[in-house]
């Protein structure tokens, strides 16, 4: 079978849009203006548990483009659901950019998601505008090995016809800052700050099941 990724960018129940008014848990209205992020480290659960592996699979997300990624084919009769993990897997994180194919999503990216051999890849990229009359500036920069957190998200594949699987899942970016004063303004480019925090909620709230292939149209 042919086991597709879907992921549709959410801003609460409305569909994501730059610069679109948001109020996070702590009742702070907030727009995001940039938002990044890579998926790796996929792995498929299917036929009563079992799991393969999709190897060398690095996907960039942007938040203006809804995700529909072929994973590849796989000897899998049902699929029920999938591990990922926000960022690069320490194998390739503290590589050099160059090397990677240009148009890879590894290779280089404007705006850049790389900091530097030590600190590695971005594993996320968020930049946005909260506070009074929104003249706050918010920018979370999310880096380090410790912080590649794996997480699974049951969703039931759905078979559309042919050999074709699709996982669908939603992205609400509402959820992204939770629990962050982004009317403060924060900027934390790193790994033990608010950016630790945008890895946490994007592990722990941001997705979730979706039941129809809504990923595949923007």
């Amino acid at each position: 079978q042919n086991v597709f990724l879907t992921i549709t960018h959410k801003l609460g129940n409305s569909n994501f849009a730059f610069n679109q008014v948001a109020q996070n848990n702590l009742l702070q209205d907030f727009k995001i203006i940039r938002l990044d992020y890579y998926i790796s480290g996929i792995i498929i659960i299917h036929d009563g548990g079992q799991e393969i592996s999709v190897p060398s699979k690095y996907i960039l997300a942007h938040a203006d483009a809804n995700i529909v990624e072929s994973l590849g084919n796989f000897n899998v009769s049902s699929v029920e659901g999938i591990k990922f993990s926000i960022g690069v897997d320490a194998s390739l994180n503290n590589s050099d950019p160059s090397l990677q194919p240009v148009g890879s999503p590894l290779y280089y990216q404007i705006p850049s998601m790389h900091w530097g051999w030590n600190s590695g890849y971005f594993f996320s990229a968020m930049d946005g505008e909260a506070g009074t009359n929104f003249n706050a500036n918010f920018s979370m920069h999310s880096l380090g090995n410790a912080n590649y957190f794996q997480q699974t998200q049951m969703a039931a594949g759905v078979n559309t016809g042919g050999n074709n699987i699709f996982i669908n899942l939603n992205a609400d970016y509402i959820q992204a800052v939770k629990n962050i004063n982004v009317a403060s303004g924060p900027v934390d480019h790193g790994t033990n700050a608010t950016d630790l925090t945008v890895l946490q909620n994007l592990r722990d709230f941001v997705f979730s099941p979706s039941s129809a292939a809504t990923g595949l149209s923007n």
